[in-house]
């Protein structure tokens, strides 16, 4: 049986928490399976009514919106906390549906996965530069990988994946 729980918070697999997950950051310990599901620029994306003073900084003249503090590590959130200043974080979510909505209504700028802003509609990109990419990491505990259950949802997703990518 597949039972979806989606979450921001990070699930720990050594911990059979949960038989498979889907992860920005990719885990660097742990007896892990992991296997990259996709690769995306990163974006800074607004709506097209919060407007930007020509010729000036969007780090510094945008109000921004983040994530949680809990997801500091997260590619889209140690760009924003390398770049902006905390003070300019008007607004933070841990859903990005939520942060998407803000951004299209205005309220801030958002890093985001190109692709993700792009499905989102209404958002246009700003640009500060080179942008860093992230990437979709799918990852079951070693001892797990094999069973068939998990075999046949990891198969699942692998093909979803490509077919989206």
């Amino acid at each position: 049986m597949l039972e979806l729980a989606p979450a921001t918070a990070v699930v720990d697999l050594t911990l059979r928490e949960a038989d498979l997950a889907i992860r920005t950051v990719r885990p660097e310990s742990g007896d892990l399976v992991v296997q990259r599901l996709a690769r995306a620029r990163l974006a800074v994306v607004r709506a097209p009514s919060l407007r930007l003073p020509r010729g000036h900084d969007p780090r510094v003249s945008l109000p921004w919106l983040g994530w949680d503090r809990s997801l500091a590590h997260i590619p889209e959130m140690s760009w924003l906390l390398a770049n902006v200043k905390e003070s300019r974080i008007v607004f933070r979510a841990t859903e990005l549906s939520i942060l998407l909505g803000a951004a299209q209504q205005g309220v801030g700028a958002l890093v985001v996965a190109e692709p993700v802003a792009r499905r989102a509609g209404g958002l246009v990109e700003v640009d500060v530069g080179p942008m860093p990419s992230g990437g979709v990491h799918l990852v079951a505990h070693r001892a797990l990988r094999g069973v068939p259950r998990v075999a046949a949802v990891w198969d699942w997703l692998l093909r979803s994946f490509t077919l989206e990518t």
